[in-house]
């Protein structure tokens, strides 16, 4: 029996950290300091096997400005055949921790995504969109109660657990704030 500290929904996912043929289990936890800023991280359970998992392993994963680690994803972003792990926080702060195939992972490469009018990232996806075989990253950003400032970023894999410049793209999303106002127009789109 092990005790993971964690308070509130913590995003998890799964991943063969040590490449034993198992899958292993990674926790988003956030720690707050008292400079009001956030050091997040990810606790790593190995699995043993026999639905055994070991004692977590700690690794921090960049600071933010924000919420506490909100979002996780893994992928293989240095093209070594090792699961990394990349963990985004609210506020826009975006970490790759690249993993060894041991189950360890080396010092965070973090970047500040490109939030545009929005203020909070909301989501984060996997997936090689260029086709070059380095594994790209996509956000998902919004300010919750305005639809018209969401908006989706692309930033393309360099193969080394780097992203380019983020590009913003705004989603077509339906008004319905002057519906809800009591306003006698339509919903448009934006």
């Amino acid at each position: 029996m092990f005790n993971v500290n964690i308070s509130g929904a913590n995003p998890i996912a799964l991943g063969d950290f040590d490449r034993n043929g198992l899958l292993d289990i990674a926790i988003c936890i956030g720690t707050a300091n008292v400079n009001g800023i956030s050091t997040d991280r990810v606790d790593i359970l190995l699995n043993q096997g026999n639905g055994v998992f070991g004692n977590p392993v700690t690794f921090v994963t960049g600071t933010s400005g924000g919420p506490l680690a909100s979002i996780i994803a893994v992928g293989d972003f240095n093209n070594d055949g090792n699961p990394d792990i990349a963990t985004a926080a609210g506020y826009g702060s975006v970490s790759v921790i690249l993993g060894d195939g041991g189950g360890n992972f080396g010092a965070p490469l973090t970047f500040n995504a490109n939030l545009g009018r929005a203020v909070q990232l909301t989501n984060l996806a996997l997936a090689d969109l260029n086709r070059d075989g380095k594994l790209d990253l996509v956000t998902a950003q919004n300010w919750p109660g305005v639809p018209g400032d969401a908006s989706v970023g692309v930033y393309l894999g360099q193969g080394d657990g780097t992203f380019t410049l983020g590009v913003l793209y705004q989603p077509s999303v339906i008004d319905v704030c002057g519906a809800c106002a009591g306003s006698k127009s339509a919903p448009r789109s934006v």
